[in-house]
């Protein structure tokens, strides 16, 4: 089978097919076969068909709306398929039918044994601040028998979601000798640190640095960690690997850079280096705050100005970016440039209100306008 004929007899097939692709990375294929998946003439009272039809409509175009209309006629019908309950709710819940979604976790609750499906519901549940349902997920994981090491990692979460400590603590250091995920063994070393079990925090950082970790984000959390555990060699041991890796992530190493700086680590001045020297097609303005600010401290105060200038004519909508540009405002207030920070100030103020994030757009436009007025009254 290569997805050349779709035929609705063997729908499943076809679309695990384009799955298989998916995963692989063959993206455009994967997608030309769920295309040709929704032009498929389907049998609107059959669950199998509706299901692969919808998964098809968001891989191929996101279609969100044809998908939904889908699941809803899933729901209508009704299924005990706990996969397919699953799926529909994790995409309701991600795409803001709440009510919905939960009405299909609470189906598979019932349904299931599996920890790691009630692990993500209540995870989502977390994310919607709905803290009293999920914990009544967290509970069952806790009465279920973990199988793998996977099983006891959700168990582990599901303690201290529910701040069982000494049980999260006994799961997260069950899983320290035996598992190669590493992204579970960063989340258990965060939660093992905030719950003061630095002796376990430390062994489950060292054997995530068994594994030549050369994810960013996992990068600069170790290290900080590692500093908080007075780990000298492993702190600089990571920062060496940060600095030989090939990113264009400002976001995260400015964030570790400023860390280090706060903690008089001299560090700091290699990673502000190797912000300035990245080059991107193109920059958020957060982004280029961050490269004008480490050119600032790097006593390149024209290399800066370049890029505040370039932030300040940024087309800003999205909230962030707001925020962003406030923060440039008042570091160019923080440097004499009056001038420049009046053009950040005039140019929120002037920002209209979207429908998303209106509050937060209003609330950084009192306080530029404030800051703004407070600098005419000077002059």
């Amino acid at each position: 089978m290569d997805g050349s004929d779709v035929d609705k007899t063997d729908i499943k097939g076809v679309f695990e097919l384009a799955m298989q692709l998916y995963n692989s990375g063959e993206i455009d294929k994967a997608r030309d076969i769920c295309r040709r998946i929704t032009e498929i003439q389907i049998n609107f009272d059959n669950v199998d068909e509706l299901y692969y039809k919808g998964m098809s409509h968001i891989y191929s175009m996101w279609e969100t709306a044809k998908a939904i209309r889908c699941f809803k006629k899933i729901l209508e019908i009704g299924t005990t398929n706990v996969n397919i309950i699953f799926d529909i709710g994790i995409y309701l819940c991600n795409n803001g039918y709440q009510s919905k979604a939960i009405d299909c976790f609470n189906k598979v609750l019932n349904l299931t044994e599996d920890i790691i499906k009630l692990h993500g519901m209540a995870f989502k549940l977390e994310k919607i601040s709905k803290k009293n349902i999920a914990s009544e997920y967290y509970n069952k994981i806790l009465d279920l028998q973990d199988n793998n090491v996977e099983d006891k990692y959700c168990k582990g979460n599901a303690a201290y979601c529910l701040f069982i400590d000494s049980l999260a603590i006994k799961y997260f250091k069950e899983i320290v000798e035996t598992d190669k995920n590493i992204q579970r063994l960063y989340n258990a070393a965060n939660k093992l640190s905030i719950l003061h079990d630095y002796e376990a925090t430390y062994k489950c950082l060292s054997q995530i640095l068994k594994f030549n970790p050369t994810d960013i984000v996992i990068l600069c959390g170790i290290t900080k960690l590692f500093y908080i555990l007075r780990k000298p060699n492993e702190t600089v041991e990571c920062i060496e690997k940060i600095l030989k890796l090939q990113t264009n992530d400002l976001i995260n190493l400015y964030d570790l850079a400023d860390f280090l700086d706060c903690n008089k680590i001299l560090y700091s001045t290699k990673l502000y280096q190797k912000i300035v020297s990245i080059q991107k097609p193109k920059y958020s303005p957060q982004e280029l705050y961050i490269k004008a600010t480490c050119s600032m401290i790097l006593g390149k105060p024209k290399d800066g100005m370049d890029n505040f200038n370039k932030a300040i004519k940024e087309n800003i909508k999205d909230i962030n970016n707001i925020f962003s540009l406030n923060i440039i405002a008042c570091r160019l207030l923080s440097l004499n440039k009056h001038d420049f920070a009046i053009c950040c100030f005039q140019k929120i103020i002037n920002l209209s209100d979207t429908s998303n994030g209106k509050n937060e757009n209003s609330y950084y436009k009192s306080i530029c306008i404030k800051s703004f007025r407070k600098k005419e009254r000077r002059n």
